[in-house]
């Protein structure tokens, strides 16, 4: 009985915590108080027992631009400001012109200011809860894109789905919210109405919705060209508050987690606890150049010290025209081969010279590899760049003479052993029966030409970045890094292949935003990361002790 009682005792109290926090929401629907409805989100998505992004940040805009988007890569939610009482008029006449071309009469349908207001605030919250959907999404289930042809339709769908399911939870809490939802179902049905025949979308079922999410054929928006993206926002949303969904901790155990269960792979028990130390003064932006491409790298040199190197690129040029600064972190970066043709390299039709990956042998030489970067269509070329006298040299080395077998590479990489060998990794992409294959290109510590090759069977595991001491290679991968034994055995060394986990002792509960060369496997089994944290805006330098 005792037993019993304490868990009403902790429900009732859960539901006391949940209640007092939609009214803090409500009020500040009424407040305008942008920050109150973007923590409310991310602390309710967290109550359904999600783990969510600590790193995640929110960026406001100008109340009027109606475009809100979460970006992967920056870790940042840009959502537009609830607009305060003077801007409610402006905020609905810019959505009647921009979605309906000022067809949607707004004052005909709310009752009053009042509403007015509270219904735009809500919008805005609603969008929240959408954009945090898509970081969820992104960080459970980064692959989704692809596995739906990168339908637009489908990629909107699944943030859809959990903010939907939140605005439920919240409803039951609290019947102003539910009164809310109630105005603003009509509510984007009425705007959707009004919107021209040949940009408004047709309403399926959601049972269709959910068995293939392609049937809506939506293209990516600009801002000039919202519309028939809004209409289909808008018929996804009435079909699925309509609906009674699944909760947020259901939708996130079937929806969710198994696509990051599905990315897991043993634990190596090779890595120990995590330290992180402080910011390191990296400088300020990538050197300006006249050239088109501009590529930062943060490495290691042989030694464990970190270095700068900046690559610029100019394809358009004929012949091509390349640039480098270089130097230690801390230290300014010096411009060591300034923008200057390259002379003997061919591109084809595409123009393409990005420099995928760098690596540092020293503070007298380091190297640059341009090729693949997902096209299949650059020449593999690896830029050495040396000094000699105290002059700055520059030799390309072309790894893939074969230019038919160079354009067939999708993706290399550069990776050093803690000795300073370096070998050059190059995809073979392989074929509807075969599988992707690294290839190890084992290259001369002093010429840097090919000695040797080897075959890693791997799947496709992100990049190389690292040779540890046992011949193994690391991959960097969706935050985490993963060991690949010579003879294709792969194990998760330190990460938990997910967003914003920074500052965790634990190192498969650890995140990683490494780029690049930017780990360095220590003799003793452990390792050096230098990672970027987007919170922070600041590259660290952390620590993996080896296993005990």
């Amino acid at each position: 009985m005792r037993w019993i009682l304490g868990l009403l005792v902790a429900f009732v109290s859960v539901q006391l915590v949940r209640a007092a926090d939609v009214d803090a929401l409500y009020r500040a629907l009424e407040q305008s108080d942008t920050a109150t409805v973007e923590r409310f989100v991310t602390d309710h998505y967290r109550d359904a027992g999600i783990s969510v992004n600590d790193t995640l940040t929110w960026e406001n805009q100008a109340f009027d631009q109606i475009v809100n988007w979460y970006n992967q890569y920056t870790e940042v939610i840009m959502l537009s400001e609830l607009p305060k009482p003077a801007e409610v008029a402006p905020y609905w006449d810019n959505w009647s012109a921009v979605l309906t071309q000022g067809r949607w009469d707004w004052r005909a349908f709310f009752a009053d200011e009042t509403e007015a207001a509270l219904l735009a605030n809500f919008n805005q919250f609603l969008l929240a809860a959408h954009e945090y959907g898509h970081a969820l999404t992104y960080r459970y289930d980064p692959e989704h894109e692809a596995r739906y042809d990168y339908a637009i339709n489908c990629r909107e769908y699944l943030a859809d789905r959990l903010a939907a399911a939140l605005l439920e939870e919240v409803a039951a809490l609290d019947a102003r919210i539910a009164a809310l939802q109630r105005r603003y179902r009509a509510l984007i049905d009425e705007i959707n109405s009004q919107i021209a025949p040949q940009y408004r979308y047709d309403v399926p079922t959601l049972a269709a919705l959910e068995a293939d999410c392609r049937v809506l054929a939506v293209e990516q928006p600009t801002e000039d060209s919202m519309t028939p993206y809004a209409s289909a926002f808008f018929v996804r949303h009435a079909l699925l508050q309509a609906a009674d969904l699944p909760s947020l901790a259901e939708l996130y155990a079937i929806h969710l987690l198994p696509y990051w269960q599905a990315r897991q792979y043993p634990a190596s028990g090779r890595a120990g606890a995590v330290t992180t130390g402080a910011a390191l003064a990296v400088g300020g932006a990538v050197a300006e150049s006249v050239l088109t491409y501009e590529q930062r790298h943060i490495v290691f040199a042989p030694d464990g010290s970190p270095f700068v190197i900046d690559a610029g690129s100019d394809p358009e040029a004929e012949p091509p025209r390349v640039r480098f600064s270089y130097g230690p972190v801390g230290s300014p970066v010096e411009a060591v081969i300034p923008p200057r043709a390259v002379e003997g390299v061919v591109l084809n039709e595409f123009r393409f010279l990005i420099f995928s990956a760098a690596a540092s042998l020293g503070p007298d030489r380091f190297v640059a590899l341009s090729g693949g970067g997902g096209l299949g269509n650059m020449p593999i070329l690896l830029f050495d760049v040396a000094r000699h006298d105290g002059i700055w040299q520059l030799n390309v080395i072309d790894l893939e003479p074969d230019r038919a077998i160079a354009e067939a590479i999708s993706f290399v990489g550069l990776a050093r052993d803690s000795s300073g060998v370096l070998s050059a990794y190059l995809l073979d992409p392989g074929t509807a029966d075969s599988e992707s294959t690294w290839r190890r290109i084992l290259l001369d510590p002093k010429t840097l030409k090919p000695v040797g090759t080897s075959s890693l069977a791997t799947p496709d595991l992100g990049y190389p970045v690292a040779v540890g001491p046992s011949g193994e290679t690391f991959f960097f991968d969706n935050f985490r890094i993963l060991a690949a034994d010579p003879d294709g055995r792969v194990s998760t060394f330190a990460g938990a292949g997910l967003q914003g986990l920074k500052d965790n002792p634990d190192p498969l509960l650890a995140e990683f935003a490494i780029s690049g060369s930017a780990i360095h496997p220590r003799p003793d089994g452990g390792m050096d990361v230098l990672d970027y944290d987007q919170a922070k805006a600041s590259y660290v330098l952390r620590h993996i002790a080896p296993a005990q």
